[in-house]
């Protein structure tokens, strides 16, 4: 028997007449709007092999649920649930398959170091907790563990490169305490698809080795602590759509050979430590398909590279095909939210997932110098253009074309360091008619 209630607004909590129901196999209650703890009646159904729960205001132990010994799919994330993670080490629910605990916040403890007893596991969502101390190795070494999702928790210690073994294809891992360096060895699992360990303190030479033939389609390794060259491995992930290696201590020049990756469409370098110019080059169809470059806070230095601007295709196209909303690499949104940070003002805007219609270029805050080619006003997708904080004396021959989509965009630049008069500030808008 299966029971399917999701989406429908019940409200209060979950009647206790379900435990009744002692045959139900599967039950789904995602986003119901219940509250309050689970009924006492609801531990009768020993035979459930999926309880989904995820998406509601109930509250209990989460040691509970283990006993549905029949367990293999267990979904009850974004709720209030608290307790620690000591049962990953029974030898109950030996068939679990699926375990999402994320979005929580009140489960706290460490994972457990002894052996973990789950060797079933497809899927671990524990995201968004308060867990701390070291990934145990037994916790990684299961054999068919495919998604991996242990960001925003407060874990420590350093990433082993036992984690390679595995055949993952999202390791996300961002938003921890997490120290040392990047094992070189996570390049060459070999269906990996997101690799997220963003803001943690992870340090050294970025030279992990990305083999020929990878799947990769989002590498974030933003706000770390991470030195040396961007590595010339990178141009072996065919299907990268976004690189984000903003805020950490690079020092490189320009990577323009990044130009060359057909599925490109978000790289942020911002806060590092690049410089030089950025030289026009005789490439065709460089950054064809970016949408967002953020290159703000570094050394570059020289006049605004016209070449580039010239291939940046996906800028001179407006709007949303027939009103549907697109979001750059939106690989598994049920678990994994491809988000990215704006700096404008010197204020940091999160947005959780990005609209392939959010175009952007950020230059600010270089030694850029010289005029600003009029070639971007053929960008007209172009939502803000950041020129701030550079030595730039305005525009040669505006052509900024207007737009029937509504769009708005913002240029920003500083006064030139020349006796000539410059703009300061720039508002354009287009605005639906």
């Amino acid at each position: 028997m299966e029971l399917y209630l999701s989406n429908v607004n019940a409200t209060g909590r979950i009647p206790e007449s379900f435990g009744h129901l002692t045959s139900l196999r599967k039950l789904d209650l995602f986003s119901c709007n219940l509250s309050g703890s689970i009924p006492k009646p609801l531990w009768n159904l020993t035979n459930i092999e999926t309880l989904v729960l995820a998406y509601n205001h109930l509250e209990r132990p989460i040691s509970n649920f283990f006993r549905f010994g029949k367990l293999k799919s267990l979904s009850i994330g974004n709720n209030n649930f608290n307790g620690q993670l000591e049962f990953l080490s029974l030898n109950t629910c030996t068939q679990l398959v699926e375990l999402d605990f994320s979005f929580n916040s009140l489960i706290t403890g460490s994972i457990p170091s002894n052996e973990f007893k789950y060797q079933s596991l497809f899927v671990v969502s524990l995201k968004q907790n308060q867990l701390e101390g070291p990934i145990p190795k037994s916790f990684l070494y299961q054999q068919i563990l495919h998604y991996l999702f242990l960001s925003q928790n407060n874990l420590s210690g350093q990433i082993t490169s036992t984690i390679c073994n595995r055949v993952l294809m999202v390791l996300d891992l961002g938003s921890n305490s997490l120290e040392g360096t990047i094992p070189l060895c996570l390049g060459e699992i070999s269906i990996l698809r997101i690799l997220d360990l963003s803001n943690n303190s992870l340090s050294g030479t970025l030279n992990t080795n990305f083999s020929i033939g990878n799947y990769l389609g989002v590498i974030k390794f933003d706000r770390n602590k991470l030195e040396g060259k961007v590595p010339q491995s990178f141009i072996n992930c065919k299907y990268l759509k976004v690189l984000d290696l903003g805020n950490n201590e690079l020092n490189d020049t320009f990577p323009e050979w990044l130009g060359a990756l057909p599925e490109l469409q978000l790289l942020n370098l911002r806060s590092n430590k690049f410089y030089g110019p950025i030289k026009d080059s005789r490439t065709d169809n460089l950054f064809a398909q970016i949408r967002i470059i953020d290159l703000s806070s570094n050394g570059f230095s020289g006049d605004l590279p016209v070449s580039l601007f010239e291939n940046f295709e996906a800028m001179k196209i407006i709007g949303e095909k027939n009103g549907t909303r697109e979001y750059v690499a939106d690989y598994y949104s049920n678990f994994y939210s491809n988000s990215f940070i704006v700096t404008t003002k010197g204020l940091e805007l999160q947005f959780p997932r990005v609209l392939t219609t959010n175009i952007i270029i950020n230059l600010s805050n270089n030694k850029f110098e010289g005029h600003i080619p009029s070639i971007i006003g053929d960008l007209i997708g172009l939502r803000t253009l950041n020129l701030s904080h550079n030595c730039l004396e305005g525009f040669k021959r505006s052509k900024l074309k207007p737009s029937s989509q509504g769009l708005y965009v913002k240029i920003v630049f500083v006064k030139a360091k020349t006796s000539t008069p410059t703009l300061t500030r720039l508002f354009f808008f287009a605005l639906k008619t």
